[in-house]
């Protein structure tokens, strides 16, 4: 086999992999925050599409975030399939199989071939990627991802020459796929470290290159375009830093033992303060002291754990009000590469041999069981959000899902149940309220919808569906009260 038939076999072998695994997902539904979406990019042209917010919700004109490509590439799919999911999904499995390759590529130019198509191996059926992958509002995390990978290859590919200007092509493009993108100014220049260079002026290059790229993006963006900022009870310096501190270790948990992670994590600041902030803080330092001693004797450990840090940061509530959620398996895609390197080095370091490859097939065999299982629970929305009202009994977004899930299998009871649980747990919320009457008008009783929508509606004075459903409520129950009064007599 020649070489370049062996790199076209390695090829579709991690494509194969990446796509194969996360297929159960693909027969799923429109699951979560894709309802949203759908309804968000119906009936815009692609000016509205481009300058709107990302994932705003019924009602509401401002989103959480500024995510154009991503919203582009999912109207796209709509534009073309419609209402299908089954291709939207497609789409994901194919930017997972097109990042697998992304990573391959970098892989092979930062520890070798053999060990690079381990790596890409790791990488492509982590189970820790279900989530990005099997969900469709997932998508921006493939995005990024692919993007900020392909901007260190070109800077790797042109440095030193004019041509390491169209690394910013694909910085630019990741950070209009997700802004989490920023972290390019400190991954690329690890890359760098870990390919050899050790100039701090030639280490610094990337850094101000990506990081001027990413100052002016959202100078542009927070002076021209609104967003929301996550709504957030006060918390004490101590208790952000707990926070932080709990989110990095929870997601290294999840990158080491996948097949442990939830579908969701309710957190509650004040339960994290103390001896579990203690634990998380004491298991970070050992880590890192162990990767930092041995930086020169296993320098791809100390890239990993760095990479790790640099990429899961921003999404750890660092920056308070950036967003609610702090732990999630979809912020661990990208914090996944650094592992994958140092799985991959461990299973060809000095050239393929059966007793390291052995472990390391078992492994990816292991992981790509877990992943095709877990999978599976995103083709079944009710089956989903059973399971992630196990996992997080106390949140109430999970109850409402839930319910919205059974609405649309016409199931109104235990939708009812599901939206009135929502309500106990988030009083100061309006959509568990909007479901509670949504399925009493579904089972024909306009008149008991009305109380519900009603206080909806005090919850929620200037959102405008809730509004809309409160007055459609009214209005069927004065017709049924009519056709009641006209029967009698």
């Amino acid at each position: 086999m020649t070489f370049r038939t062996s790199l076209y076999v390695q090829g579709l072998v991690i494509a194969v992999l990446a796509a194969a695994v996360f297929l159960p997902a693909a027969s799923g539904p429109f699951i979560w925050d894709d309802r949203f979406l759908l309804a968000q990019i119906q009936n815009r042209d692609i000016g509205q599409l481009l300058s709107s917010s990302f994932l705003a919700r019924p009602g509401e004109s401002v989103g959480d975030f500024f995510r154009p490509l991503t919203t582009l590439s999912l109207a796209l799919d709509y534009h073309i399939w419609g209402e299908q999911p089954v291709f939207f999904h497609l789409t994901n499995l194919l930017l997972h199989a097109l990042g697998a390759l992304a990573v391959w590529t970098l892989a092979r130019r930062l520890i070798g071939p053999s060990a690079g198509f381990a790596a890409a191996c790791f990488f492509a059926v982590h189970p820790a990627h279900c989530e990005p992958v099997c969900w469709i509002s997932g998508r921006a995390d493939l995005l990024y991802s692919f993007f900020l990978v392909l901007a260190i290859l070109a800077y790797i590919r042109w440095q030193g020459s004019r041509l390491v200007i169209l690394s910013l092509v694909p910085a630019v493009l990741a950070l209009l796929a997700k802004e989490t993108a920023v972290v390019l100014a400190a991954l690329a220049p690890l890359c760098l470290w870990l390919a050899g260079e050790r100039r701090a002026r030639e280490l610094a290059k990337p850094a101000a290159l990506f990081g001027g790229v990413a100052v002016a993006y959202f100078g542009i963006r927070y002076s021209f375009l609104p967003t929301a900022s996550a709504d957030l009870p006060p918390a004490s310096l101590y208790q952000h830093a707990a926070l932080v501190v709990y989110s990095l270790f929870m997601h290294l948990q999840i990158v080491l033992i996948p097949h442990s992670a939830q579908l969701g994590y309710h957190i509650i600041t004040n339960e994290i303060v103390g001896w579990t902030m203690l634990k998380s803080a004491v298991a970070l330092a050992a880590v890192s002291y162990l990767a930092v001693s041995n930086r020169r004797h296993w320098p791809v450990l100390f890239f990993a754990l760095v990479w790790f840090a640099a990429s899961i940061l921003p999404a750890s509530g660092i920056i308070r009000g950036a967003t609610q959620t702090v732990i999630a398996q979809r912020y661990v895609y990208l914090s996944s590469v650094g592992l994958a390197l140092l799985l991959g080095l461990f299973a060809a370091q000095k050239g393929v041999r059966w007793s390291r490859m052995a472990p390391a097939a078992a492994v990816i065999v292991y992981f790509g069981v877990i992943s095709f299982s877990h999978s599976g629970l995103w083709a079944d929305d009710v089956v989903f959000w059973q399971r992630f009202v196990r996992d997080t009994p106390a949140m109430g977004w999970a109850r409402y899902h839930l319910g919205v899930a059974y609405m649309e299998r016409q199931q109104e009871e235990p939708a009812r149940k599901s939206f009135l649980a929502a309500a106990a747990l988030m009083p100061e919320e309006a959509l568990p309220l909007v479901g509670v009457g949504e399925s009493y008008i579904a089972e024909g009783r306009p008149e008991k919808a009305v109380p519900h929508l009603d206080r909806a509606a005090r919850l929620a004075p200037h959102n405008l569906f809730v509004l809309e459903r409160l007055e459609a409520a009214r209005l069927g129950a004065r017709k049924s009260a009519f056709s009641k009064g006209a029967g009698s007599e």
